[in-house]
């Protein structure tokens, strides 16, 4: 998720966004603000993320090329800021999901 677009948040739509924020949490062990309206987004913490491509667990993540999706983190590409999280799991394929850690690296 980034900050901006219609909402307060939305979903990603360019990689390596310098706006990104979190991930949706689908199933959030401690639920702050929870009077508010919308989903529950994991600033820091261990969630599960959907990710593209070649992934090597201790990967830094950045947003992909896939709308709402994750990949490893291309140092020839960096930009400061754009490091959201650090996967847990290997991930081989076009889309799938894993195990991240939420957080800024």
């Amino acid at each position: 998720m980034i900050i901006g677009g219609t909402e307060e948040i939305t979903q990603s739509v360019a990689e390596y966004s310098t706006a990104v924020v979190g991930v949706i949490s689908k199933n959030p062990a401690y639920l702050m603000n929870s009077v508010e309206l919308g989903q529950p987004l994991a600033l820091t913490g261990k969630v599960r993320c959907f990710v593209q491509g070649q992934i090597v667990k201790g990967d830094l993540l950045v947003t992909g090329t896939i709308s709402g999706h994750a990949q490893a983190c291309d140092f020839a590409l960096h930009r400061p800021g754009c490091v959201f999280g650090k996967a847990l799991e290997n991930f081989d394929g076009d889309q799938g999901e894993i195990w991240i850690l939420v957080g800024r690296y």
